[in-house]
Formats: C-alpha cells, sequence, structure tokens
C-alpha cells in the first residue's frame, strides 16, 4: 500500500528534526535505503487469522556501519508509531545492553518530540525515570539489559540499539 507507507515517510521527514550535530534542528529527510526501509515496513499488509487486516512485516534488522545514523532512525521511527498507529495502550520498549545506551534512544525520541509542538502537545517525557506517556495509556520506556526485568509486556513497538552488546 504505497499510500500508507509514503503517510509514515512523509511523517518522519515533515514531523522528525535531528537532535544533534550540524543538522540539528533540521528536518530528518531520509535517505533512499531508509526510505526503503521504512516503506517496507508500513507499505505491506496482510489479513491474519482474525481476518484483521495488519502488517505484513512485524521485524526488521537493520545491520549499518557506525555513524550512519541507526538511533536516529530508529526513533523516528518510533515516533511514527507512537503517534499515528491508532492503538491505545501501546507498551514501546527501548533495549539495549546498558542504560547508558538505551538512554541515547530515548534522547534522540524526546528530542524529537520536543522540537514538534503537536508531538509535545499530545505526550509527557519523564526525564528521571526515562519514559513517555500519552493519554491513551500508551508507553515507552527504556528497558536495559543490566535491570532485571519481568517478562509480559504485551509490546506493541520494539527497538534495541547495539544488539551485538546484549549479554
Amino acid at each position: 500500500d504505497q499510500e500508507r507507507a509514503e503517510y509514515y515517510i512523509e511523517f518522519i521527514e515533515t514531523c522528525c528534526t535531528h537532535i544533534e550535530g550540524a543538522l540539528a534542528g533540521k528536518p530528518f529527510l531520509l535517505e533512499d535505503w531508509e526510505k526503503a526501509i521504512v516503506g517496507n515496513l508500513f507499505g505491506w499488509y496482510r489479513q491474519d487469522f482474525l481476518d484483521r487486516t495488519v502488517r505484513r512485516y512485524r521485524k526488521a534488522l537493520v545491520y549499518v556501519g557506525r555513524k550512519n545514523g541507526k538511533s536516529p532512525l530508529a526513533a523516528a521511527i518510533h515516533n511514527a508509531v507512537f503517534f499515528l498507529d491508532n492503538e491505545a495502550g501501546q507498551i514501546n520498549n527501548l533495549a539495549a545492553a546498558s542504560r547508558d545506551q538505551a538512554s541515547k534512544l530515548m534522547r534522540h525520541i524526546a528530542g524529537m518530540i520536543r522540537n514538534e509542538p503537536e508531538m509535545r502537545r499530545l505526550c509527557t517525557i519523564y526525564e528521571a525515570t526515562r519514559h513517555i506517556t500519552k493519554p491513551d495509556n500508551s508507553v515507552s520506556k527504556v528497558i536495559p539489559a543490566d535491570d532485571k526485568v519481568a517478562h509480559g509486556d504485551n509490546q506493541h513497538f520494539g527497538a534495541v540499539d547495539e544488539l551485538h552488546a546484549q549479554p
């Protein structure tokens, strides 16, 4: 569904910004390889066993070299899911091998939200506890591997930064 794919791409390029470096504050314009990832994730659908229309692809592994913007891309995809998916009570987990690494992804997510007035209006960012909530009971939270966390979240979105470093 090209229209749906373009909807998510347009959201990222219109509502998400870079938060650091020479591009800080500038729109997050996706490179072609990034558009391919976003387009495939959000443009392909199928019918599930309950005859619901669901995304065909539920997982993506993105392996590219250092300094190619994987964390900002994951943050932009998170924000697209958090604000565009019409699902109340989303549980979105941001994982990494350490609290510091997981916090880097949260920093990009929160920075993009702060730079866009409409996203900022729709949620609350809690810096100290590293989580973001919306009034529809949706939450995004950091879950580093060095913490003991319980299983059982009904996860809507998950991002694992630096997967190779996971214990």
